[in-house]
């Protein structure tokens, strides 16, 4: 998945370029490549990818490009590229990543930090509620056709086969509440 944003800044490059530094630092984020017109910030690995339900902690990469046109002006081009392996990217996480790349902006025109940690953490919750409740029900569908099972087999003499039905109507579940699958 990848976002792509850019604006201007009533900055100068100097302090854009610093408060850009501070800003994904502050988001755990590493600096990997830093020239006056350029910055790259990393974040994640691709096991935490497979671990993670908040998407702010996925494998990430931040571009950051800078043209200065004047003392005042500096013109930011942002590349988010979020890698969603291991990942069904849900509406929500979207979101959260296009509401952090808003924050960075707003924070680099305004001078101001406005931490994006929370979003992160609240599409988490969101994220492993929907996990459990496949539990309970996958646990709940085993129990019921378990019993179904049983009682068709001491009964009528056959054995019945519903684990086909059991994984479809959880998959049915987790489906419905991702919503839109993007890759």
């Amino acid at each position: 998945m990848n976002i792509n944003t850019s604006f201007i800044a009533d900055k100068s490059l100097g302090e854009i370029q610093e408060f850009t530094k501070d800003f994904f630092i502050k988001h755990d984020y590493q600096l990997v490549k830093s020239t006056d017109e350029y910055k790259e910030f990393t974040k994640g690995s691709k096991l935490k990818n497979y671990i993670s339900f908040n998407p702010l902690n996925w494998k990430s990469i931040v571009k950051i490009g800078y043209n200065h046109a004047a003392d005042l002006n500096t013109e930011i081009k942002c590349v988010y590229e979020i890698d969603t392996s291991g990942q069904m990217v849900t509406e929500k996480e979207e979101e959260t990543w296009k509401k952090f790349s808003e924050n960075y902006q707003l924070s680099a025109k305004e001078g101001k930090y406005f931490d994006s940690n929370d979003l992160g953490k609240q599409t988490k919750k969101e994220s492993l509620g929907i996990v459990f409740k496949a539990l309970g029900l996958g646990l709940g569908m085993a129990l019921i056709a378990g019993v179904i099972m049983g009682l068709s087999k001491h009964y009528f003499g056959y054995k019945l086969n519903l684990t086909p039905l059991v994984i479809g109507i959880i998959m049915l579940y987790i489906f419905s509440k991702i919503g839109k699958i993007k890759k």
